[in-house]
């Protein structure tokens, strides 16, 4: 991994740290929309650091994804407290910062960066648990959640995240996790049975709908290049 790899692994860490601290000291749903602001970073990161140009289809589709994120809290925007929204910006531009490490190593493994990460995160919560909280006496029903989410909803999207930055460039790879913002509502709805709202559902079409048309915009301008 080299440097870049642990400095990766440190943003990574933080970039979770603030994500949860955010979702502590302020709305939720201004945490999910700041959030969002992970591709405008990435694209002026990737423009200054790796020469990535932006086209104007993934501006445009930035835009609307953000748009789309606003319609889906009701139209809120910035309404909770102001420190847990500098640290949900905060872990927005971390998180585009792991993005820029992986594409300036795009030819190297770079999934190791994930697993440094991991056990960086894991000292830093070990000395924060025996400090401020309970230490590791976890209940078992909260162990299993953390087990499945640290396998599956972190683990698997984080190495899928890092194969991908291959060949994707840096706006597009933070723009694309947006979809885990339409589907969401979509599995509250199917394991919980709470149903989305109308705004909800309108939001998330203007999402879905700016991802889907940028990397249709990508492809097609691949292919002109080609030929």
């Amino acid at each position: 991994m080299g440097v870049p790899g642990i400095m990766g692994a440190i943003c990574l860490m933080v970039a979770y740290a603030f994500g949860i601290l955010a979702m502590q000291m302020t709305t939720i749903a201004d945490a999910v929309l700041l959030f969002a602001t992970a591709p405008f970073f990435a694209a002026v990161l990737g423009w200054f650091a790796l020469s990535e140009r932006v086209a104007p289809s993934t501006w445009g589709a930035i835009i609307i994804a953000l748009v789309g994120i606003v319609i889906m809290q009701g139209g809120a925007i910035a309404t909770g407290n102001a420190i847990g929204n500098l640290f949900a910006v905060g872990s927005a531009m971390f998180f585009a910062l792991f993005t820029l490490v992986l594409r300036m190593r795009k030819d190297g493994d770079m999934l190791p960066t994930v697993v440094l990460s991991g056990i960086f995160a894991s000292v830093v919560c070990f000395v924060v648990a025996n400090s401020y909280g309970s230490g590791l006496r976890i209940p078992q029903n909260d162990l299993i959640i953390a087990l499945l989410m640290g396998v599956f909803q972190t683990g698997a999207g984080l190495i899928l995240y890092t194969i991908g930055a291959r060949s994707v460039p840096a706006v597009q790879l933070a723009l694309l996790p947006l979809i885990e913002v339409i589907l969401s509502p979509l599995w509250v709805a199917l394991i919980v049975g709470e149903q989305p709202t109308k705004l909800i559902l309108l939001g998330g079409l203007f999402v879905g709908a700016a991802i889907v048309a940028d990397a249709l915009m990508t492809a097609r301008n691949q292919r002109a290049q080609t030929l």
